[in-house]
């Protein structure tokens, strides 16, 4: 895996727990709009890089290799 796409995960990551953590700190008050539309951005790319990585890597490990 290249750099960019660490540093690209790592962000999306990051940016995910950040505005969970700013919603969890505000139990019983209005969750800030831009918490809620950064979450709504971030956590479908955020499952499906992390979901697709570990199918990617468990479909490569299942097939059979070329010898």
């Amino acid at each position: 895996m290249s750099w960019k796409k660490k540093y690209a995960i790592s962000c999306l990551v990051a940016m995910f727990v950040f505005t969970a953590m700013q919603s969890y700190d505000r139990p019983n008050r209005d969750v800030p709009f831009g918490a809620v539309i950064v979450m709504a951005a971030v956590w479908p790319v955020t499952v499906s890089l992390i979901l697709g990585g570990a199918v990617g890597e468990m479909v490569r490990d299942g097939l059979p290799s070329e010898s």
